[in-house]
């Protein structure tokens, strides 16, 4: 399954498939048009049901406890995460969770899905469908206190931004230029967010590019970018194993 990084567009598209090959139609299409999405549906539940068997077996290698369905979207909005807020639909799929206790965090790791187009009304179903899908893991302690803050790369827009004088938001870190570089860090509370980012914390964001972090009071959330699909299986042990790493490695610094 490619992981090109492209989103999902499907407002000229008569379906959409769902991450678990089901086929949800959001226009009328033709005869020859259902044809051809079925044919395609069943390659996508294949795909998708050999990823979900994939990750159990994953799962039960590791003596992780696996469901097919996510946390509750209750659940995850009450966190108060900006991805968790953002769009209409939320579903959750191939969840992996291990409780914590103490300084050690609960940890849940899954599939998140979201539409970021335009809201439905009554005249038009849905204006327009635009689907993203990412791996997440998401790790929430008890009495851990966690600024308010987004990190993400530097995008070539924010580097033109920048250039042309509307820096905006950006919290830059002079002593870890190369940190600046290659990350874009905001949130409401300045001196909160520099503290929870102190030197340990940034060297070691700036030796480990590529990450989406957010934080907010008791729960911090990582992945590696929206994608067409989510996280292939093969890389999936790795991108845990990296999360975990990256937790232990900065939080205890805070």
């Amino acid at each position: 399954m490619p992981d090109t990084g492209i989103l999902y567009d499907a407002s000229e598209a008569p379906v959409r498939i769902l991450p678990d090959g089901v086929l949800e139609f959001i226009s009328q299409p033709s005869v020859a048009g259902i044809l051809i999405v079925l044919v395609i549906g069943a390659g996508f539940f294949l795909l998708f049901s050999h990823r979900r068997r994939a990750l159990a077996t994953l799962a039960a290698s590791m003596g992780i406890p696996f469901t097919e369905t996510g946390p509750e979207i209750s659940f995850i909005e009450r966190t108060g995460l900006p991805l968790f807020n953002t769009g209409s639909r939320h579903k959750t799929y191939n969840l992996m969770e291990m409780r914590g206790g103490g300084s050690v965090p609960d940890m849940r790791f899954f599939d998140y899905e979201y539409d970021a187009g335009y809201p439905h009304d009554e005249r038009d179903h849905y204006k327009k469908r635009n689907i993203h899908q990412v791996t997440v893991a998401l790790f929430s302690y008890e009495t851990l206190k966690i600024p308010a803050f987004q990190l993400k790369p530097e995008s070539l827009l924010d580097k033109v931004g920048e250039f042309s004088g509307f820096k905006g938001e950006d919290i830059d870190i002079p002593a870890f230029p190369g940190f600046s570089r290659k990350y874009r860090l905001t949130g409401p509370e300045k001196p909160e967010v520099l503290a929870f980012f102190n030197p340990n914390t940034v060297a070691y964001f700036e030796q480990h590019p590529g990450w989406y972090v957010e934080g907010f009071v008791r729960h911090l959330l990582l992945h590696k970018g929206v994608k067409m699909f989510p996280l292939r299986p093969s890389a999936y042990r790795n991108f845990m194993d990296e999360a975990k790493n990256l937790i232990f490695s900065v939080v205890k610094q805070v």
